[in-house]
C-alpha cells in the first residue's frame, strides 16, 4: 500500500474481496456436491452458470486483494454486483 492510499479504503476493499472469495468458494462447492447428488451425469445449464460464475468471482476477488486501494475498491464493487447476480441464479434455479 502507497503512502498515499487511506487505511480504511484499502481495508475495507480487501475484506470485501476476501469475503466474497470465501463465499464463491462455499458456494461453488456446495453447488458441485448438489450436482453429482442431483444427476451423476451432469449438472443442469443453470447450475452450470452458476458454478462458472463463483469460479470467476473467486478469481477477481483473488486478484482483486493484490491491487492498490483505489483499483481494489473497483474490483470489490464489480464484485459485489457478481455475487448479487450469482445469488439471483441460484434463487431462479431453486424456485
Amino acid at each position: 500500500m502507497s503512502k498515499n492510499e487511506p487505511s480504511g479504503v484499502s481495508l475495507r476493499a480487501s475484506d470485501i474481496l476476501r469475503s466474497a472469495e470465501c463465499s464463491a468458494v462455499r458456494i461453488r462447492k456446495l453447488l458441485a456436491s448438489s450436482g453429482r447428488q442431483a444427476s451423476p451425469a451432469g449438472t443442469s445449464g443453470s447450475m452450470h452458470d452458476a458454478v462458472r460464475l463463483a469460479e470467476l468471482i473467486e478469481r477477481l476477488a483473488h486478484h482483486g486483494q493484490k491491487l492498490p486501494a483505489a483499483e481494489a475498491m473497483q474490483v470489490a464493487d464489480y464484485v459485489e454486483w457478481l455475487v448479487d447476480v450469482l445469488l439471483a441464479e441460484l434463487h431462479g434455479s431453486l424456485a
